[in-house]
């Protein structure tokens, strides 16, 4: 987990927050639900699934102040959150405070890695369709003919052999179960958590259910995995409310 130590940040200049993304990756969407529900501006940058620099993070990943990298979903909630918790003076951020706070919410994301992010990631590559649309963004036919050749055809092939591999021992596990009723079954079981609250933050949104609506838009982006998640009223509900100040397409 990042400490306030480990940020070169000055106080004296603008974040500059970069959100280098798949424009349709259910962690890409999830940061940007984040950002818009407590809009806080930022920049999208559209990563090259066939880059072969050595250094760059696994994507998405938020850059503030060009040189500033924040590397997972959990550790730019945790900058975010500590930042809105200081009204954006750097020199008072407190990211050990915050992480103690933020523990249970932090906690839930871990556990929710575990199973339903796996399930939303592997449904969301689980079509050649599906995920050639992630990796093909609309500024895409401006790329080079190398790129535009090669990349929908090689990185949907490679994401969905990782997460397919990544996802065998919960369909292996699940005594027949197919993919669609794993993934429903468990929002279901981490919407039951909310118990009489609307949400898990209890009348309003906390980064858990930001992280979750987000990861679901991106299901519901592809007209063929939305007609399937329609079924279940309670995915259908959480996905669609407008938790955001400016929804997710």
């Amino acid at each position: 987990m990042i400490t306030s130590q480990s940020l070169p940040l000055n106080n004296n200049k603008p974040l500059n927050i970069k959100v280098h993304q798949y424009e349709l990756h259910p962690f890409s969407r999830a940061i940007r639900a984040y950002l818009d529900y407590h809009q806080i501006p930022y920049q999208t940058i559209e990563a090259n699934p066939m880059s072969n620099e050595e250094d760059q993070p696994t994507v998405p990943y938020v850059t503030i102040q060009e040189n500033t990298i924040l590397e997972s979903t959990r550790n730019a909630y945790l900058f975010f959150e500590s930042w809105l918790a200081c009204d954006g003076d750097l020199s008072h951020l407190n990211l050990t405070l915050n992480a103690a706070r933020l523990h249970q919410q932090m906690d839930i994301l871990a556990e929710m890695e575990g199973n339903l992010s796996m399930l939303v990631l592997t449904k969301r590559f689980s079509t050649d369709a599906a995920a050639k649309n992630v990796f093909v963004p609309p500024e895409f036919a401006n790329a080079s003919f190398w790129r535009r050749a090669i990349v929908p055809l090689i990185s949907p092939l490679l994401v969905k052999a990782h997460w397919r591999k990544q996802t065998n021992a919960l369909l292996q596990a699940s005594e027949g179960k197919s993919l669609d009723t794993l993934l429903i079954e468990s929002v279901d079981r981490w919407l039951a958590l909310r118990g009489n609250s609307p949400f898990f933050g209890g009348s309003s949104p906390n980064l858990v259910d930001l992280h979750l609506y987000g990861m679901l838009s991106s299901l519901l982006a592809e007209p063929a995995l939305k007609a399937q998640l329609m079924n279940t009223p309670d995915t259908t509900t959480l996905a669609t409310t407008p938790a955001t100040t400016t929804p997710l397409s």
